[in-house]
């Protein structure tokens, strides 16, 4: 699995064909965790994303404290922390890898840098986050 493919399976960018794809990986970097590893820091600023290449990785809400407990666990093609490409907000949970992981992920000061400089990509985006508040109202209206 390529950049453009990774990133291809995360909903904010569902919207986006190759070529926008292809225009993201220049803003990307790639990270290796050893077992163990936290990856992102509950309470800590979110600056980015993260897709998992290879590895698993823990979501946890609580970590190390007695009300600790298991949101997700995650492997290839899976993402996380997508929020914080978009708002500056402490992250909600810690990830872990619980193995030799390999991410690909996306700072959000670049990023946003290339939203203003692509409208394009930014209307794109737009559009799958309509469809995805809509999937949440029907589910909520069930």
């Amino acid at each position: 699995m390529n950049t453009a493919e990774a990133l291809s399976k995360l909903w904010l960018f569902s919207g986006l064909d190759v070529a926008q794809l292809n225009k993201l990986e220049p803003f990307t970097f790639t990270r290796e965790f050893a077992p163990g590893a936290v990856i992102l820091e509950e309470g800590r600023t979110a600056n980015g994303l993260y897709v998992i290449m290879s590895g698993k990785v823990e979501i946890i809400k609580g970590f190390s404290t007695e009300r600790q407990r298991l949101l997700a666990t995650l492997g290839p093609g899976d993402f996380f922390g997508e929020m914080g490409l978009l708002e500056e907000q402490p992250r909600s949970a810690t990830a872990i890898a619980r193995e030799s992981t390999a991410c690909v992920g996306i700072d959000r000061w670049l990023f946003l840098g290339q939203l203003r400089r692509d409208p394009e990509l930014a209307i794109s985006m737009l559009r799958a986050l309509a469809r995805r508040l809509a999937e949440t109202n029907a589910l909520l209206a069930q």
